[in-house]
């Protein structure tokens, strides 16, 4: 699969080199048209103890998405299915 992108990658700049010659412009996200150049929410004004309540509720949100997700391996590592004897 590493290889298919390299490859890809390496066609792709070909390309871009038969089209414009070898200068790659350097594009950065105010170069985009539409780009809307605005602070982040968290910078606006600040959150308090609104903003603490926030990233603990994010926190334990993720910790329980993750534990719920590893949770099926960890019952089948800890809970093997016994073998009858023969």
């Amino acid at each position: 699969m590493a290889e298919q992108e390299v490859q890809h990658r390496t066609e792709l700049y070909n390309l871009h080199r038969e089209k414009f010659g070898e200068y790659l412009p350097l594009i950065r996200k105010q170069d985009v048209s539409g780009f809307i150049k605005r602070k982040p929410l968290w910078l606006t004004r600040p959150l308090g103890n609104t903003g603490l309540w926030i990233a603990i509720l994010v926190f334990f949100g993720s910790r329980g998405a993750l534990q719920a997700m590893r949770y099926p391996a960890l019952v089948r590592a800890t809970f093997k299915p016994a073998t009858a004897p023969r």
